[in-house]
C-alpha cells in the first residue's frame, strides 16, 4: 500500500502539477509517513501475525478501493515517470539505474544499522522486550511504535518510488497487494 501510494503520488505530482521529481518524491514520502501514522493508530494493540494480517487487509482495501480512483491512477493508465539525472549521472540506462538503486539500498541499510545502535534503537529493543518495563524506565512505547511504523512506511514508499521510476511508469498494478502474501509468508516462515 505504501509503495503503490508513494509511486502514484509521485507520478500525479509530476504529471498533473509539474512538481520537480525530487520535490514530488519528498512530498510522496511525507504522505506515506503520515498514512503510516494513521494506519498505526488502530493497529497499535496488535502484534506479530495479527498486525501483519491487518496491514495485509489495508493493502487489499488500498488495491480494491483507494487505488481505483481515476484521479489517483490516471484512469487506470498510470503516470509516466521520468528517469532522473543526478548531477553528472544520467539514470536513463538500466545498468546505471541499478547501480544507483544498489547504493541507495546500502545507504538505507546503513541508516537502519545506525538506528539500531542509537538511543532510539535501544528504546525499540526495550519496547519489543517488555512494554511495561520500557515505560517504567522512561521510554514511551506509543511514541516508539508510531515512529517505527512511520519510518517503515517511508522506507516502503521509497521502495515504491524507486520501483516505478525504474519501470518509468506508475500505476495501481505496479505493486499489487497479492504480492504482499509472499512477504507475509517469508516473515512467518523465517520468524523475523
Amino acid at each position: 500500500t505504501f509503495a503503490t501510494m508513494a509511486g502514484l503520488t509521485t507520478g500525479l505530482l509530476i504529471t498533473q502539477y509539474n512538481v520537480p521529481l525530487f520535490a514530488a518524491m519528498a512530498i510522496a514520502l511525507v504522505i506515506a509517513g503520515l498514512v503510516g501514522l494513521l494506519v498505526a493508530l488502530p493497529a497499535l494493540r496488535l502484534g506479530g501475525l495479527p498486525l501483519a494480517l491487518a496491514t495485509l487487509a489495508l493493502a487489499l482495501i488500498g488495491d480494491n478501493v483507494l487505488f481505483q480512483w481515476n484521479w489517483l491512477d490516471n484512469n487506470t493508465s498510470g503516470w509516466t515517470m521520468p528517469r532522473p539525472v543526478i548531477g553528472p549521472v544520467n539514470l536513463a540506462s538500466n545498468k546505471t539505474m541499478a547501480i544507483v538503486l544498489l547504493v541507495l539500498c546500502g545507504l538505507i541499510m546503513l541508516l537502519i544499522r545506525n538506528l539500531k545502535r542509537s538511543s532510539w534503537g535501544r528504546g525499540i529493543a526495550a519496547v519489543r522486550s517488555s512494554e511495561m518495563a520500557a515505560s517504567t524506565s522512561g521510554v514511551a512505547p506509543l511514541r516508539i511504535k508510531l515512529g517505527l511504523f512511520a519510518i517503515s512506511a517511508v522506507i516502503a514508499g521509497l521502495g515504491g518510488i524507486c520501483y516505478v521510476t525504474f519501470q518509468a511508469s506508475a500505476s495501481n498494478t505496479a505493486t499489487p497487494a497479492i504480492d504482499s502474501l509472499l512477504w507475509l509468508a517469508t516473515v512467518v516462515l523465517f520468524g523475523i
